[in-house]
């Protein structure tokens, strides 16, 4: 019966912390965006969505987020939540290198051989 009571008291706190980073990335944070984006691409807490895990992950490189930019990028590479778009993929993977992310330049760089 106490499963029940810590599954309740689960879910409440995992809407809790849902609204606190919609809140954050609604007010500018990059890195909450970027989460709400891995919690529906992963189906932590919610089901999948990959079209709204590609709408977070949007919103988190547009405000600098070098993890959602490179994430936005494979989702354009493999038209996952959204159309497929290659050059647009690299264009996200390039800002996201140029941002710090090391998997955005190794990802811009498998792009760059696989193209010659």
């Amino acid at each position: 019966m106490s499963y029940g009571i810590v599954g309740i008291v689960a879910a409440e706190k995992e809407a809790e912390r849902m609204a606190e980073l919609n809140e954050l990335a609604e007010a500018g944070s990059g890195s909450a965006a970027y989460r709400l984006g891995e919690i529906y691409r992963l189906g932590a807490w919610v089901d999948t969505d990959l079209a709204l895990a590609h709408q977070w992950y949007q919103k988190s490189a547009e405000l600098g987020n070098a993890d959602g930019m490179n994430n936005l990028g494979s989702m354009y590479l493999n038209g996952t939540g959204c159309e497929k778009d290659p050059a647009l993929a690299v264009d996200w993977y390039r800002k996201s290198e140029i941002k710090g992310s090391a998997q955005g330049g190794c990802n811009l760089a498998m792009r760059h051989n696989m193209s010659q």
